[in-house]
């Protein structure tokens, strides 16, 4: 009887736990989280189907912050999915600090909940967890609150006044849809709230430039098909958000470094996009962040990347280049490749492709394990099998497994060490860039490590060719390379060739040297009969025998030196021996600003061919990088560009004005605007333009004037300063542009900035306690004591209030002109 008891008692245990909740005490009913912890949430009652409660809630809902059951005492922790949803008599809700996190729907259509009184322990709150609670005019967030998910406060019609701490990292895009709050944001505007922008009100302009300060754009933020093409973002920025950027009409996305996070999803089905710069600052990119980013063909992810989640990249169909620091995130993050393919382009783990249009690889970690990448690269179908055949490794430390075989272009342009038969499976190789000849070590490759060989097998291959590489004791060993090898390039740092190290190697057409070179040892390139040109990059010969290049034919090979070191080759032996003797005319990178005060670019303009160019571009202050261009397109969005150098170009390092941050002095006053700035060394004009828009398409004024102030009114000239004031202004949103330019009519400087113009007229408070002040984007007002509180915009949209006020309020405000409005009286608050 006792066993069939505890046996019934286990089973109705079971029936609770299954229609959602543990035990009740008081009215309420729990669901036990964790034995271990002891804890527990809020939940809804089991039977409850529909907003007529068949349990009546109190008016006051005060949530303990511990229950005891069964002899326990449990913490309560939470407020669970759908727990008080449509509770229409609950008119104040006080939670406890236990409380961390408020679940979907938690107080959904409380329609007659006017006061919530949150724990200083919460961390989130859910997906429309207060949506439609219409009584509801205004909230205070507190300190401890990082997380606002989606619709969390959407429908509260009512709801005019939002205190959002800065803590605050994430706010999803319809958070507060449909509030007061909201509907008196103005048209094209951005919807914010302390440092996050969660949304932009009205139709997207082509190009959106998002103002500093912002430090998250939240979920969803600019999610959805619209006019937007360019998106520019601040310094300030640290995360992109869930979903943010998920748009189709995306085109190009310009980072600023500081950005250290892109969400999951963050550009999911931005099916446009064509060009991102991803800043060294960036330390994550998560989950699908670039899933099924269509037109992607190519991407830079900086060496500070640590983790890459998966499918980061799944269904970007046309990537045709990518350089990872990285090979995964988390336990993936060991270098194997195997596991990299896995986790960033697939979501199925036991799904081995690559994008079909995958050509190169570019990895700069320290780490590589090729094992297991060889069968990943085959496929289990020949339409499974991958196309990459570029891989370039960068600045590698450690290197295991052997080179797959798939692989026709392997470069390693730096390594401590290169291990025995690395490429013993290089089949298909045709160029190859090593740091060294030989393996181990570069002190310690001499003799059979010496020599190409010792990187490729010694058993016979009937794929591959064999050649027999001697040793300077003698000795000599059969090695198989591969038949289609052609191009070989040393890169810098390399100072010699060992005895032998390219002996017999007939396959070669093409050797580089570096200007690193000291010595090209004894029969170093013995046999080398099919090489037709040799690019040496030394000024000065490096030492070498005569018989260092015997076999080779001298007489047809050209040895291509750099410009005006032809005499000294014609004396040095070895080379001498050379009949084409061809000096490069250095090839030139020009670079031009479009903006010349804007920036710096460092790297030299004269290379030899084949060299690798690195031109880096630091703006200066008041300026973003933005781009290097070439023919009117995109070369690269990164501030450091590096590229093989094969003939003359012309490119243009592009800059933008940051708004606001340069040295013109802007006021306003009487429908006027006042602008006062410097004299600029070189500048023989000036154009001052001022806009309607943000965009700055819409033209209001423009005035242009040389450094004399012909054809100019109302202007005054200082000695080195000009101060020029355009009057009659509508009571608006103003954003102007200051360019000078050279006798050339060269662009020398761009300065752009805001402000706002309003009416005059407006009465001062007279109480002579009240006093408002402004400080970090919040206006705070004190010694009001019941009376009301009125915040509008020049334009006279409301954008704040409170009824019989306490005695100090606080409003968190957008940067502007404001006016205050106290019962009859007002004055006017700049939020900077």
């Amino acid at each position: 009887m006792k066993k069939l008891l505890l046996s019934l008692i286990g089973i109705f245990s079971s029936f609770m736990y299954s229609w959602g909740y543990s035990f009740e005490t008081d009215g309420l009913f729990y669901t036990i989280l964790s034995e271990k912890d002891k804890t527990v949430e809020v939940t809804y009652e089991y039977y409850y189907e529909n907003e007529d409660n068949k349990t009546p809630y109190p008016e006051k809902l005060i949530i303990p912050s511990s229950v005891a059951y069964d002899g326990t005492s449990y913490k309560v922790v939470r407020i669970g999915e759908k727990a008080f949803a449509c509770a229409i008599q609950l008119k104040s809700v006080v939670l406890p600090n236990t409380i961390e996190n408020i679940y979907l729907e938690a107080f959904y259509r409380c329609s007659n909940l006017t006061s919530v009184t949150f724990s200083n322990t919460l961390k989130a709150i859910g997906k429309n967890s207060f949506s439609n609670c219409t009584s509801l005019t205004s909230i205070t967030i507190p300190e401890s609150v990082t997380t606002i998910e989606e619709g969390a406060f959407s429908g509260c019609t009512l709801l005019a006044t939002i205190d959002v701490p800065n803590s605050v990292a994430s706010i999803a895009f319809n958070t507060f849809y449909a509030t007061q709050w909201y509907n008196n944001i103005p048209d094209n505007r951005f919807v914010r709230l302390g440092s996050v922008v969660f949304g932009y009100k009205g139709k997207k302009p082509e190009t959106l430039q998002i103002e500093e300060g912002i430090k998250y754009i939240g979920r969803g933020a600019f999610r959805g098909p619209s006019s937007l093409r360019t998106l520019i973002l601040p310094k300030s920025l640290r995360i992109i958000g869930r979903e943010a950027c998920e748009s189709s009409s995306l085109t190009t996305v310009i980072c600023s470094d500081g950005l250290e996070t892109i969400e999951s999803s963050a550009f999911r089905d931005c099916s446009n996009l064509t060009s991102i710069s991803l800043p060294e600052s960036l330390k994550t990119i998560d989950v699908f962040s670039f899933g099924a980013c269509t037109s992607l063909t190519s991407i830079i992810v900086p060496a500070s990347v640590t983790g890459i989640g998966h499918s980061a990249f799944e269904k970007c169909e046309q990537l045709k280049t990518i350089t990872l620091p990285v090979l995964g995130q988390g336990d993936l993050a060991s270098g194997n490749l195997g596991n990299w393919i896995t986790s960033v382009f697939n979501r199925d783990i036991n799904n081995y492709t690559l994008p079909k249009s995958l050509k190169t690889l570019i990895y700069t970690g320290k780490r590589i394990d090729f094992s297991s990448f060889s069968d990943l690269m085959i496929g289990s179908s020949k339409q499974d099998a991958s196309t990459l055949d570029s891989l370039i490794l960068e600045n590698i430390e450690t290197i295991n497994g052997k080179l797959p075989k798939n692989i026709k272009h392997f470069a390693i342009n730096k390594a401590t060490s290169l291990p025995v038969k690395l490429l013993e499976y290089g089949y298909n190789l045709e160029s190859l860039v090593l740091p060294f000849i030989g393996s181990g070590t570069q002190a310690s490759a001499s003799g059979d490590k010496g020599v190409l060989g010792a990187l490729f097998g010694t058993e016979k291959d009937n794929n591959m060719k064999a050649v027999v590489q001697y040793y300077n004791n003698g000795k000599y060993k059969t090695y198989y390379l591969p038949v289609n090898l052609t191009k070989l390039a040393i890169t810098e740092g390399c100072g010699e060739l060992s005895y032998g190290a390219l002996y017999g190697c007939s396959t070669l057409k093409e050797l580089t040297l570096p200007s690193s070179l000291y010595m090209v040892g004894e029969e170093a390139l013995h046999g080398c009969a099919g090489l037709t040109d040799i690019y040496n990059k030394g000024a000065a010969p490096a030492a070498a025998f005569d018989n260092s290049f015997t076999g080779v034919r001298t007489a047809t090979c050209k040895l291509h030196i750099p410009q005006n070191t032809k005499p000294l080759y014609e004396r040095s032996d070895g080379w001498k021996d050379f009949y084409y003797i061809q000096e490069e005319a250095p090839v030139k990178i020009n670079v031009a600003k479009n903006i010349e005060n804007a920036g710096v670019i460092l790297g030299i303009e004269e290379y030899q061919t084949n060299d690798l160019a690195e031109l880096k571009a630091y703006a200066n202050s008041g300026y973003r990088f933005v781009a290097w261009t070439e023919n009117g397109q995109i070369v690269s969005n990164d501030y450091t560009y590096i590229f093989s150098v094969t003939a003359d170009r012309n490119l243009i390092a592009v800059f933008v004005p940051v708004l606001n941050d340069n040295d013109v002095e802007v006021s306003t006053d009487n429908n006027r605007i006042n602008f006062t700035w410097q004299e600029e060394e070189g500048a023989q004009k000036y154009t001052l333009t001022v806009y309607k828009d943000a965009s700055m398409t819409e033209i209001v004024k423009s005035i242009s004037f040389d450094k004399n102030g012909n054809a100019i009114t109302n202007r005054s000239t200082g000695t080195n300063t000009f101060t020029y004031s355009i009057e009659q202004l509508a009571a608006a949103d103003y954003y102007y542009s200051l360019s000078s330019y050279d006798e050339s009519d060269n662009l020398l400087s761009q300065r752009t900035g805001n402000c706002t113009v309003t009416s005059t007229g407006l009465d001062k408070v007279n109480h002579p306690n009240i006093t408002c002040y402004a400080t970090n984007g919040k206006l705070h007002v004190d010694n009001i004591y019941g009376l009301s509180v009125m915040i509008y915009t020049p334009q006279g949209v409301l954008v704040g209030s409170r009824t019989k006020a306490n005695e100090k309020e606080t409003f968190h405000l957008q940067k502007g002109l404001y006016i205050v409005r106290i019962n009859n009286e007002s004055r006017k608050i700049l939020i900077r």
